[in-house]
């Protein structure tokens, strides 16, 4: 079994929208596929491909928002933009300081259409990919970019 993720691959295949859920039961559901199949089935090495690929792709989409100006960097920049409406994606590194998040979730709160994520980065791979230092928090403003990269980073945080 091969991954293709851009979905041009010849010849038939299986296709898979990579949720949790859906690759919970594709781990489920392997040892019945493979037997039916008569061939060897690596889940745990496409859902690893998956996640992979995912977190390359974020980090690309990550790096266009900072080049673009879509992204908020900080809990005071990121606080002052949501009392002002413009940013409507709240995202953590995964080491985030729980006073960073807890006053951020609470002005996230105040406001009803504010989506909140976690990524799996560190606060240093996010300062990486905007090309700035740590980056422990940062929002997402409106843009033509934010729709993609708020789906991106909501599905990298979704397979964790």
């Amino acid at each position: 079994m091969t991954l293709d993720v851009r979905g041009g691959a010849a010849g038939r295949g299986l296709w898979l929208d990579p949720t949790p859920d859906n690759l919970r039961q594709l781990v489920r559901l392997a040892p019945r596929a493979q037997k039916e199949l008569g061939v060897p089935l690596h889940v745990d090495a496409v859902v690893e491909e998956i996640r992979l690929f995912t977190r390359r792709v974020a980090g690309e989409r990550l790096g266009l928002g900072a080049k673009t100006g879509t992204l908020v960097y900080g809990h005071d920049a990121v606080i002052q933009a949501l009392a002002a409406g413009k940013v409507l994606t709240v995202v953590f590194a995964a080491d985030a300081a729980e006073r960073t998040q807890d006053s951020v979730r609470g002005a996230a709160a105040a406001r009803s259409n504010v989506r909140v994520l976690s990524v799996p980065w560190s606060a240093a791979e996010v300062g990486a990919l905007t090309g700035r230092g740590l980056i422990a928090v940062f929002g997402v403003a409106g843009s033509s970019l934010t729709a993609t990269l708020v789906s991106v980073l909501r599905r990298l945080s979704d397979l964790g």
